[in-house]
């Protein structure tokens, strides 16, 4: 689910089983974002390996250009049901660019 006001996105996922997720399967650039973990504490990292935990109402925050499909989550207890939401500036298309980060339709 997504949330866009002016350039600021919001995106939430509840965890109902214990495989990895990414919030965005698409490419999904963003000038800085803060990830938090709500319900429970979950496990981050890339597609591999998700090792880095994120305990409930810590913010991970991210300050470079991130592309959140890139960033994957897990529970970090087996049956608990995790709810990762992440909010951040979307990173402009003419700073995409600038950066040489490939552009949706150009």
């Amino acid at each position: 689910m997504a949330e866009m006001v002016n350039n600021v996105v919001t995106r939430k996922h509840l965890a109902l089983d214990d495989l990895k997720f990414n919030l965005n399967n698409a490419p999904m650039w963003f000038a800085s974002i803060n990830i938090v973990a709500l319900t429970h504490p979950a496990c981050y990292g890339d597609r591999v390996d998700q090792d880095s935990p994120i305990f409930v109402n810590d913010v991970v925050y991210y300050d470079a250009p991130t592309d959140l499909s890139q960033i994957f989550f897990k529970n970090y207890n087996a049956g608990d049901d995790c709810l990762i939401v992440a909010s951040g500036v979307l990173l402009l298309k003419s700073e995409m660019k600038r950066l040489g980060i490939p552009v949706e339709g150009d």
